[in-house]
């Protein structure tokens, strides 16, 4: 994350008890490390092994994770970065209105088959998330159920969360498939109005009013990889990996005060004839440093390395009868050519001494 995500990340992360002085274990890693750890395998859809060696050890970032999300810090965090988005945007923090909508994915194979089933409607094997967002799109509730369970069953327990976290909420748009008893049971059960918005009967694409901002934020949810397939064995932590991609998305909101909620997630408009263009990185928001145009991050890397030994890295090697590998630790060599002057003479006494003299390979 950048250093204006951290201010804001950091002005809303929860107190460790130690260090309140309050007893328990000081933690042994920072937590923007952490933090950046969990969001690199949101965004890239990695799995926890394969981590990069410049975060820490994965056992450590996956049980941060779950750490987080059992004891309850992930939601609180999310809902302190939504109130100060909502206060941003001119709105209270405590919302009246919710839009609820379900979504199915296709479940990997470690997804185990008793949390799992088959979508008939849009033909998905998998499961399905509901969520219960606000006026701005912002999630308020999340609840990931089999893909065969209808939508009208799993709002019993969602819209029952979302009183139990809301009590300024009195009114709630729904599409067609939440029509019928569950209306009814809302009103007199949690005293909720459910309103049912049609579809109109035109033909062809048409934005329907109130139920385009929950489309919307599905659409959102696509853009971090974690979450275009299901592949978290419980489905709590797949309600978190959507609470760790809305945190990214309000954190990188935020610090821009010029902008809104939509010009950041929309698509830029284009007009027409005009050359295609990436304004992000051309032209950076008022009040914010020129991103890098290779490393998108506000410190460039620094590499050790001239640029004429990043070409030749870059280059693709010959293949000169050497075994499998063989030219990878050429390039190893290379790089440590330049930073020690005795790195050559280091690595033939270590090639000699484990892997055995050279044997070219025997032509066929």
């Amino acid at each position: 994350m950048t250093e204006a995500e951290w201010q804001v990340v950091r002005a809303s992360l929860p107190v460790p008890a130690w260090l309140e002085g309050r007893g328990g274990r000081p933690e042994g890693y920072c937590h923007r490390v952490m933090l950046d750890a969990v969001r690199y395998v949101v965004d890239n859809g990695v799995k926890w092994a394969n981590l990069p060696k410049d975060f820490p050890p994965y056992r450590r970032v996956h049980a941060f994770a779950r750490r987080w999300q059992a004891t309850g810090l992930l939601a609180e965090l999310h809902d302190r970065l939504r109130d100060r988005v909502r206060v941003k945007e001119g709105r209270s923090p405590d919302p009246t209105a919710a839009i609820v909508d379900s979504q199915s994915v296709r479940a990997a194979a470690n997804v185990p088959c008793s949390t799992s089933g088959w979508d008939g409607g849009k033909k998905v094997g998998g499961r399905k998330r509901h969520l219960a967002v606000d006026c701005l799109g912002l999630v308020l509730v999340v609840l990931v159920t089999a893909a065969s369970v209808q939508d009208r069953d799993a709002a019993v327990p969602l819209l029952e969360r979302l009183r139990k976290l809301y009590f300024s909420i009195r009114l709630v748009w729904a599409d067609g498939g939440y029509a019928g008893r569950l209306v009814d049971w809302a009103a007199g059960k949690l005293g909720l109005t459910v309103e049912i918005v049609k579809r109109s009967d035109t033909s062809g694409f048409v934005v329907l009013p109130r139920r385009w901002v929950v489309e919307r934020t599905l659409s959102w949810l696509m853009r971090s990889r974690r979450l275009v397939r299901d592949y978290e064995t419980l489905p709590a932590m797949h309600e978190a990996m959507v609470l760790w991609s809305m945190t990214m998305l309000m954190a990188a909101v935020w610090p821009d005060a010029a902008g809104t909620l939509s010009s950041h997630v929309s698509r830029p408009h284009r007009p027409e004839g005009a050359e295609h263009v990436r304004p992000e990185l051309c032209r950076p928001p008022p009040g914010r440093q020129p991103l890098h145009p290779r490393t998108h991050s506000l410190h460039p890397r620094r590499s050790r390395l001239p640029p004429q030994l990043h070409r030749d890295l870059l280059r693709p090697q010959p293949t000169r009868g050497f075994r499998p590998g063989e030219h990878r630790q050429d390039l190893l060599v290379l790089r440590r050519e330049h930073l020690h002057p005795d790195a050559p003479d280091m690595m033939r006494h270590d090639r000699a001494r484990h892997r055995g003299p050279h044997r070219p390979v025997r032509p066929r």
